[in-house]
């Protein structure tokens, strides 16, 4: 019996090394504890979200050896005319275009790595936010709680 337990001990010990040894860098090299970044898109909307040109910071804080704090203040301004009314039932519309509108958000996120190799690193974002879009052609204003889901791979 002891013999079985001594042979299960230095299996479960070469398997504790072994998956050590495994274990591979969950985040990209060149990140710190902290970092900036800057981001330039175009956002598309509709109806009453503002779409037009993106322009974001990112402030990152590292968490753990995977997760990291990726807080967001995003700017994004877009065109357009008026494009609200009162329809027959006098209900108040509007119709904005997919590039029309400005709005200014605010979010925090958690962003996790996943082993990468080289200079790829895939990951993964969770996070809520708050927004004020405008409207300013229909002198219209309102508050967002946007929810982000996304991914993408750090290059």
């Amino acid at each position: 019996m002891s013999r079985r337990l001594a042979i299960a001990a230095v299996l479960a010990a070469a398997h504790l090394a072994y998956a050590d040894d495994a274990v591979t860098k969950t985040a990209p090299d060149d990140m710190g504890e902290q970092g900036v970044a800057a981001e330039l898109g175009v956002a598309t909307g509709g109806r009453v979200t503002a779409g037009g040109l993106r322009v974001a910071g990112h402030y990152l804080y590292q968490l753990s050896d995977q997760d990291w704090f990726d807080g967001i203040a995003a700017f994004t301004f877009g065109g357009g005319g008026a494009e609200c009314f009162r329809d027959r039932m006098d209900a108040f519309v509007c119709d904005h275009g997919i590039l029309q509108g400005g709005s200014v958000e605010v979010a925090a996120n958690v962003r996790r790595f996943f082993g990468g190799r080289a200079q790829f690193w895939p990951f993964a974002r969770a996070g809520v936010g708050l927004s004020i879009v405008r409207f300013s052609s229909d002198s219209v204003t309102g508050l967002g709680i946007p929810v982000h889901l996304g991914g993408g791979v750090r290059a």
